[in-house]
């Protein structure tokens, strides 16, 4: 999911940065590396589109880094300890690790929520900021179906 999310999001952020700026864009690696947010910012920036971290939707990036680095980054998980219950009393579950918490269905709703909404903003400010002939070229709604996913559910009777 979150790959799918980040790879919506650089496509959109590097066709705009691409058009509005293409001297930044032409040295993106050098001057931002693999650093998401500073390229966030400088288009954002560019755009005139304010960034808060600390709010959503862009906090949630900083939820949707923080997951990729665990992921990529991967360390064991301890879990122990022990509690007495009656035998006749099944067992409580475990509590859930990081990882499985990051995952549950209301905070990948949200990434891809917010997403949607900062791609939005970023593509409305890139649309007012461009000239004519760079309006024909961008698509008419951002991330078009890059967010796209299938939902299922079964009900047993």
């Amino acid at each position: 999911m979150h790959r799918r999310v980040a790879d919506s999001l650089r496509r959109t952020h590097r066709l705009d940065l691409r058009e509005l700026e293409p001297k930044l864009f032409a040295e993106e690696k050098r001057r931002f590396g693999s650093n998401t947010d500073a390229k966030l910012e400088c288009l954002a920036k560019r755009c005139g589109v304010p960034v808060d971290w600390g709010r959503r939707p862009f906090q949630t990036l900083n939820m949707l880094n923080e997951l990729r680095d665990r992921l990529v980054h991967a360390k064991p998980e301890l879990y122990s300890g022990e509690y007495e219950h009656p035998v006749e009393v099944e067992a409580r579950q475990m509590e859930l690790g990081h990882l499985q918490q990051a995952v549950e269905p209301p905070l990948v709703e949200r990434a891809f929520e917010d997403v949607a909404r900062i791609a939005a903003q970023l593509h409305e400010a890139a649309l007012r900021a461009a000239d004519e002939e760079l309006r024909l070229r961008l698509e008419p709604v951002a991330l078009t179906g890059s967010l796209q996913r299938q939902v299922t559910s079964t009900t047993v009777v």
